[in-house]
């Protein structure tokens, strides 16, 4: 899984415009399919806070 992350103009003036990142969960057998979303839900807040 990955994705990219949309910083503001505020951010993206000091120069940092995306954030990219890629996570590895493993088999779907072993997995809710719903994982991968949250994962990814829970990067984007942990992002979100180290910008204030």
């Amino acid at each position: 899984m990955g994705g990219v992350i949309r910083v503001p103009i505020s951010a993206a003036r000091a120069g940092k415009t995306n954030e990219t990142f890629s996570v590895t969960l493993g088999s779907r057998e072993r997995h809710n399919p719903y994982t991968a979303e949250l994962a990814a839900i829970a990067h984007g807040l942990g992002y979100l806070q180290h910008k204030r």
